[in-house]
């Protein structure tokens, strides 16, 4: 189970880095 949790864990920091990465340098005020 350690396994998936990492898996997670992995696929969440991804995902959030996408999200950086596609969005623009500006803040989160919109």
């Amino acid at each position: 189970m350690v396994r998936t949790h990492r898996r997670e864990k992995f696929l969440l920091q991804t995902r959030i880095l996408s999200e950086i990465l596609t969005r623009p340098t500006r803040p989160k005020r919109i």
